[in-house]
């Protein structure tokens, strides 16, 4: 059985962590794939926008413990972790940077480094029973998988704190209302709503979404006149695109603006 499946179909791109008999704990092997999968999402001209869910009860339970060298002292469980944080630090990398939209699906119970892959989704919609638990602390590891960059930054620096130190398990109402998710539907509508959201997203341009996202995402750590400068580069890449011409002639009643004089200064009308 492959764990991990990946398909496209109408622009979007639906990569699934599929080992439910683990809970999707993912191997070293399995995020070597999983980056692969991303990769080629990331360059493909026919992905517009990139779906990441798990099959089963949930999205996933982090990484696999069981590979974990333990009786083999502590070289080789720091050699294995360093391995297993490369491949999931790549993922995270090419997420966030990858100038298309990426939507994260949820449900079910998810530890660790599920906040990363929800954390660094555009969009990420979870099913009403989703939970998830940070576990680290709670089995001596320090967080990663990008949440001590991403929670600060989505849901606020003490309630991130409180959430990784006390290793408090997050009901989907609670992630809502902090702004952790974007959605939360009922489990047997999550696959629907994943799907509907992508449809939604090609309706419009790929690097359109992409130039948003990396404004967005720049914004956090830039100044004021560094952002207003990736601004109007933006802008001006954006305009004059058969879709900008388009919308805007839809938007004026392909009319042509109408021509207003103005007055010179100084004179009156």
């Amino acid at each position: 059985m492959k764990e991990i499946l990946y398909e496209v179909k109408d622009q979007i791109a639906w990569m699934r962590i599929n080992r439910p008999e683990a809970r999707n704990a993912c191997s070293i092997a399995m995020l070597r794939e999983m980056q692969e999968r991303i990769y080629s999402a990331q360059v493909d001209p026919n992905v517009h926008t990139l779906i990441i869910s798990g099959n089963g009860g949930n999205l996933t339970a982090g990484f696999d413990l069981k590979e974990v060298p333990v009786d083999d002292g502590p070289i080789a469980i720091k050699m294995h972790f360093r391995r297993a944080s490369l491949y999931w630090h790549s993922i995270m990398h090419t997420l966030q940077r990858m100038k298309k939209p990426v939507i994260v699906g949820a449900n079910g119970m998810n530890i660790a480094a599920a906040i990363g892959l929800i954390g660094v989704a555009d969009l990420a919609i979870i099913s009403d029973d989703c939970r998830v638990s940070p576990a680290w602390i709670n089995i001596g590891i320090a967080p990663d998988a990008s949440s001590t960059y991403h929670l600060p930054r989505i849901i606020g620096l003490r309630r991130a704190i409180e959430w990784i130190m006390t290793n408090h398990t997050a009901n989907a109402n609670e992630m809502l209302e902090w702004g952790f998710v974007t959605r939360a539907v009922p489990a047997a509508e999550l696959e629907g709503a994943l799907w509907q959201k992508a449809l939604e997203l090609t309706k419009v341009p790929a690097a359109l979404l992409g130039q948003t996202k990396f404004l967005m995402h720049h914004g956090t750590t830039a100044t004021l006149e560094n952002q207003t400068e990736w601004e109007r580069d933006s802008v001006l890449e954006s305009v004059g695109t058969d879709f900008m011409v388009e919308r805007l002639r839809q938007f004026l009643g392909d009319r042509k603006p109408a021509v207003v004089e103005v007055a010179p200064v100084g004179t009156r009308r």
